[in-house]
């Protein structure tokens, strides 16, 4: 019996290990999919919070199953920071704050602002 169990580890071991390969390997290669999440990572990070504890708390105080507040919750935090990021910061000063001046699509016509964006 021990020896299946010592199998079963080793298996889950391996497991892991090819997920964790497979992921490095997609992760590496510079594809649009990796530069859009790292593009928009900044926004959910600040705006995720707000989203989810509104999403989850309404959908609890109503008595919705659990598994259905963490799935909406999840798709909220996510959802949500992608709209506001969109509709209010990725045309605008703003996305200097959130992506650097460098990676933004706004530009200054500020001569001096456009001078100092080479030591940014």
């Amino acid at each position: 019996m021990w020896i299946v169990n010592g199998l079963a580890g080793s298996a889950t071991l391996l497991l892991v290990l090819s997920i964790i390969g497979c992921a490095m390997c997609r992760i590496s290669s510079s594809g649009r999919t990796l530069r859009w999440l790292v593009k928009l990572s900044y926004p959910i990070y600040v705006f995720h919070v707000i989203f989810v504890i509104g999403v989850s708390g309404t959908l609890m105080f109503f008595g919705v199953n659990d598994w259905i507040v963490v799935l909406l919750g999840f798709a909220a935090g996510i959802f949500f920071p992608v709209l506001i990021y969109y509709t209010f910061i990725a045309r605008t000063p703003l996305d200097w704050v959130f992506n650097g001046y460098k990676s933004s699509k706004y530009r200054s016509q500020s001569a001096l602002i456009n001078r100092l964006s080479r030591y940014l």
